[in-house]
């Protein structure tokens, strides 16, 4: 920030954006910076906004060699105040994590509450270590995620549309029971009906935080209404100067109160629950929709949505599991479904899906979608084939070729072309186990014009990679801010004799 300040003319907040392109690895983004920064930048009124090194007297050779050696340590640096503080952070969560493991996870749950993503993976943290995380509970719990008997019980305020004033309410009033309540009507009685409303205890119904008092959801949320509008019904008659016959004998207000015939009402199936709980709490407490499938999922597909975000990690490009175009089976169920027409007037569809780790997008092209339409519906569990697409500032998407009912997943699995013994051969599409770190090559804007445009410029490097097989990938960085990944038959063995060539044309900083 402080060169572009001090050599180009930036101002700080044009200095910053700099800063968070480089961070961000934006190469289009800073090869736009890098031409301000050399030769400056006017308004649409023709007033300078940026000076730029050369009105500053700084030749454009060095500002060009400037520039480079910022993106070059840009791709491992790292701020050292930060670095020392993540440092202290982290040894002190470290420490706090095995220590105090439970505690930990629930003060790091609350932390995140509202942030269902967040949230999710916290709660699978919990069951890798075997720390269970109980359903909400106007008996027990507390606003945010407490600790119970070496268990992390979910936090009242975490629920949908449940706020602090109904919260309050509950911790207070229910204070007025040694047992269980003998039904809802007796609980909501109990505390202050100016903060009851019919939203917040239906979702904690939703939720299973009723539980504790009748574990029939179904049923509680029939009487929910009738249930709300009574205790605030007495709440007034209370509040107010008449006095009703019942309060003339308690015995018989008593038998009122406590014995409200509750309608038979058949329970909610599992899928129904599970389907109110995501609702109301983001995640799934109860089970999962995927669970009496989890043999065959984990037998036939070769992916999931944790696996494949966590490969978009631009930081880390050596370690990501999967990469742009590789052929995958995944399975999920369909959260979303959003029918699209090209311009060809063909129907095709985005879709959301979710499995045990998290949620992603896959499209579905007219000719899967005319094949495979019928399966495209919310809720419904599915497995799909197809490839995986990363692309620059975009959640990966997985390319849909064919859809199956979930219980069919092993026909997906018998007719790819990548199927071998019973599972999938990650190997056809995949990198070998001891693959080596990639090449980068950076092509300039001056040596892409020298040798007729990007795509003479690529031809000319996929030509000196020729006869230097190995098992090192390729990746070219273009000046329009383009990255091409290099197939199988371009890997290479990076000799000196091959990074010499490269170097002679595009410059030893732009080899790594």
């Amino acid at each position: 920030m402080q060169i572009v300040r001090d050599l180009g003319g930036y101002s700080f907040g044009r200095s910053d954006l700099v800063r968070r392109a480089m961070s961000k690895k934006k190469m289009k983004v800073m090869l736009e910076e890098k031409e301000y920064f050399i030769h400056g930048k006017k308004d649409e009124n023709g007033n300078v906004e940026i000076e730029g090194c050369i009105a500053r007297g700084i030749p454009e050779e060095a500002a060009e060699k400037i520039f480079q050696d910022m993106i070059s340590f840009a791709q491992y640096a790292f701020n050292k105040s930060h670095a020392a503080a993540y440092a202290v952070v982290s040894y002190e969560t470290a420490w706090l994590k095995y220590h105090y493991p439970v505690e930990f996870m629930a003060a790091l749950l609350s932390s995140m509450m509202g942030d269902v993503n967040h949230t999710q993976a916290y709660i699978r943290n919990c069951a890798e270590m075997n720390i269970k995380v109980l359903p909400p509970s106007v008996m027990s719990s507390q606003e945010k995620f407490s600790v119970e008997d070496g268990q992390i019980r979910f936090g009242l305020k975490g629920v949908k549309h449940v706020g602090v004033g109904v919260v309050n309410a509950i911790i207070e009033g229910r204070k007025n029971f040694n047992d269980t309540p003998e039904n809802i009507y007796e609980f909501l009685e109990a505390l202050d009906a100016s903060q009851l409303n019919k939203k917040a205890v239906e979702n904690l119904i939703k939720a299973g935080a009723f539980d504790c008092i009748d574990t029939n959801r179904a049923m509680l949320l029939t009487v929910c209404e009738d249930a709300v509008q009574t205790a605030q019904r007495r709440s007034k008659a209370a509040g107010s100067s008449q006095l009703s016959f019942f309060q003339m004998d308690e015995t018989v207000m008593e038998q009122v109160r406590v014995h409200k015939n509750m309608p038979k009402i058949a329970p909610f199936s599992l899928r129904q629950t599970l389907s109110l709980e995501k609702e109301v709490l983001g995640v799934y407490l109860s089970g999962h929709p995927l669970d009496e499938y989890r043999e065959l999922i984990n037998k036939y597909t070769s992916a999931n949505s944790l696996q494949v975000l966590g490969s978009a990690d631009p930081e880390d490009p050596d370690n990501n599991q999967f990469r742009d175009g590789d052929n995958v089976i995944m399975a999920g169920q369909i959260t979303k479904v959003r029918t699209l027409f090209t311009k060809k007037a063909q129907e095709m569809a985005r879709i959301q899906f979710e499995d045990y780790y998290g949620v992603m997008g896959a499209v579905v092209f007219p000719s899967a979608f005319e094949k495979y339409r019928y399966l495209l519906m919310e809720d419904a569990i599915v497995a799909m084939s197809g490839h995986l697409s990363f692309r620059e500032d975009q959640e990966p998407e997985l390319l849909i070729n064919r859809i199956s009912e979930i219980q069919k997943v092993m026909s997906l699995n018998n007719e790819s072309e990548n199927y071998r013994g019973g599972r999938y051969d990650r190997s056809y599409s995949h990198r070998p186990e001891k693959e080596e770190p990639p090449v980068k090559i950076r092509v300039t804007k001056e040596v892409s014009e020298e040798l007729g445009g990007q795509g003479n410029a690529l031809n000319w490097i996929l030509g000196c990679l020729e006869g230097h097989g190995g098992n090192r990938e390729v990746l070219v960085y273009l000046p329009d801010g383009r990255m091409v990944r290099t197939d199988r038959r371009h890997r290479v063995e990076m000799s000196h004799e091959l990074r010499n060539k490269l170097a002679a044309r595009l410059g030893e900083m732009n080899i790594k």
